[in-house]
């Protein structure tokens, strides 16, 4: 083929000028670059689609992940309220000798703790090969290394301080307390419930076990479960853009609808002495006594904020111009200002 080629083309220029041979040459070698770049663009097509499959494999698996870790999030913040409170009770002298006889959850309140590993295979993934993401995940991946290094990683270290204080808590028990044995076997003795009731000791164990479960932990852990969830709509968004992202969160989140919230913003004063604070900026909501810290607060729906990490709902009455607060001892009333002082 190729000498019938080279015939042909020797035909083609015989009695023919230099110049038409020059031009010939010229067109072939273009033919031959225009192939190669169309080569090289196709190659780069498949390349890039391939890349981006990747990318939404990688972004599946990372939300995959992320609930994954908010069930278990779910599961440990239940575990630690329903601690909490047993523990008020104790604290309070308001168990009985009958309270520890029917429910073994009181002699084992400081006893026991649970454990939970986050999922962490997708963000790896997405790590070690960023540069397969455009420049538009560079906030999701910002935010997704806040949460995976800062939230998670606060929320293991909270949970080795537990584990450390309730293993070392069992062994010196193990050591001291001749009826511990039997209460590993699900025997409650007298004497175990003297210790309970009466050893002043005791409390200041359970006290102990609050601080780190229910004032270090549980905030936390509602920290941790707020960022997942804004990091898993941030995900519904990118790969599923016709769905509502906040649907399966209902009750619990909702989509920020500034123009109404804008609406609510200014002075709010409690019994006219302290003044509190509502904002809007371009990140969100937040709410706080003027001249003190800022918090950021979220929509769960059209009529109330909530503040995760203290765990407090901010109910607003618009008719009123008043904000309820609960999630304290007792509900507070916050009454709208008529002028903002500056």
């Amino acid at each position: 083929m190729a000498k019938l080629f080279r015939k042909g083309r020797f035909q083609f220029f015989q009695g023919k000028g230099w110049g038409q041979y020059v031009l010939y040459i010229v067109l072939e070698m273009l033919l031959v670059v225009a192939g190669i770049l169309i080569a090289l663009e196709i190659n780069n097509g498949n390349e890039s689609r391939k890349n981006e499959d990747k990318a939404v494999a990688i972004l599946h698996e990372l939300r995959r992940d992320l609930r994954h870790n908010l069930e278990d999030i779910e599961k440990m913040n239940a575990n630690l309220e329903f601690k909490d409170s047993l523990i008020t009770r104790v604290m309070q002298d308001s168990v009985s000798r009958d309270d520890y006889r029917s429910n073994f959850a009181y002699a084992g309140v400081t006893m026991t703790y649970l454990t939970m590993n986050f999922q962490d295979n997708g963000f790896n993934s997405m790590t070690r090969q960023s540069e397969i993401f455009s420049r538009d995940f560079d906030t999701l991946f910002t935010n997704l290394e806040k949460l995976y290094q800062g939230n998670y990683r606060l929320v293991e270290t909270m949970q080795e301080r537990l584990g450390d204080f309730v293993i070392n808590n069992l062994e010196r028990w193990s050591l001291d307390k001749p009826w511990m044995y039997k209460i590993s076997r699900g025997e409650l003795t007298e004497e175990a419930l003297d210790y309970f009731l009466e050893d002043p000791y005791y409390l200041n164990t359970v006290d102990l076990y609050r601080t780190y479960a229910s004032l270090n932990m549980l905030s936390s852990l509602r920290e941790a479960k707020l960022q997942t969830t804004l990091a898993i709509v941030a995900l519904s968004k990118k790969l599923s853009p016709e769905v509502d992202p906040y649907a399966e969160f209902e009750g619990y989140l909702s989509a920020r609808n500034d123009a109404l919230w804008a609406g609510d913003t200014g002075l709010y004063s409690l019994a006219s002495i302290v003044d509190f604070k509502l904002d809007l900026d371009e990140e969100g909501l937040k709410m706080g006594q003027v001249g003190q810290q800022q918090f950021r607060v979220y929509p769960q729906n059209d009529s109330t904020l909530f503040l995760p990490r203290g765990d407090l709902s901010l109910i607003i009455d618009r008719s009123k111009k008043e904000i309820t607060l609960l999630g304290g001892l007792r509900p507070q009333t916050l009454i709208k200002k008529e002028k903002d002082a500056q």
